[in-house]
């Protein structure tokens, strides 16, 4: 809140002016997104990798960082699996990772009903300030990838006729044209 917020320079956007432009509540709501979907991506990285010490920090951390992160549905789904998956695969190999594994896998199954949803946690604004649900992002980005491929097409049509164009001949004729009138001369 800003009353919580407003006199430490963390919060601050312009240090410059004389009257500092704070951070509002929705771009700290945004920034934090950005902070968690970073660090999901990070931790499924270390976690995909084949590295030994990689996947073993990442679940002393992740058990660590447990109270405050995950907090949103997709990013703890996308942990659990990743997690589940290392369970699977070192149960036998590496009994060590396969006990971190396991622990942190209860750990996060237990706190399952604190999660949010991402609609509550962020809320995504398109360009002009107005809120848009993420139907309404997936009906764009599909009309988005209709229209490329539309002008897609036509580019190709402006290429072809561009070759058909090219292979006139000096004289203007098309290329079948000219095979056309040899015909008739060889006649």
């Amino acid at each position: 809140d800003a009353k919580e917020c407003a006199k430490y320079p963390g919060f601050v956007t312009k240090f410059c002016e004389k009257d500092p432009v704070h951070v509002d509540f929705e771009n700290y709501r945004h920034v934090c997104h950005k902070w968690h979907y970073r660090l999901t991506k990070a931790f499924i990285l270390c976690l995909d990798s084949a590295d030994y010490i990689q996947i073993r920090n990442s679940l002393i951390i992740l058990t660590k960082v447990l109270p405050q992160f995950p907090v949103m549905i997709s990013f703890a789904q996308a942990i659990e699996r990743r997690v589940d998956n290392i369970r699977n695969e070192e149960k036998e190999k590496r009994p060590d990772l396969y006990a971190l594994a396991t622990g942190y896998s209860g750990q996060l199954k237990a706190r399952k009903s604190n999660f949010i949803p991402e609609s509550e946690f962020h809320i995504k604004e398109n360009k002009k300030g107005v809120q848009q649900t993420n139907a309404q992002n997936s009906a764009q980005k599909v009309e988005i990838n209709n229209n490329a491929v539309k002008k897609e097409v036509k580019t190709e049509a402006i290429v072809n006729n561009d070759e058909k164009n090219a292979s006139k001949s000096k004289n203007g004729i098309d290329s079948s044209d000219k095979k056309k009138e040899i015909k008739k001369d060889s006649k």
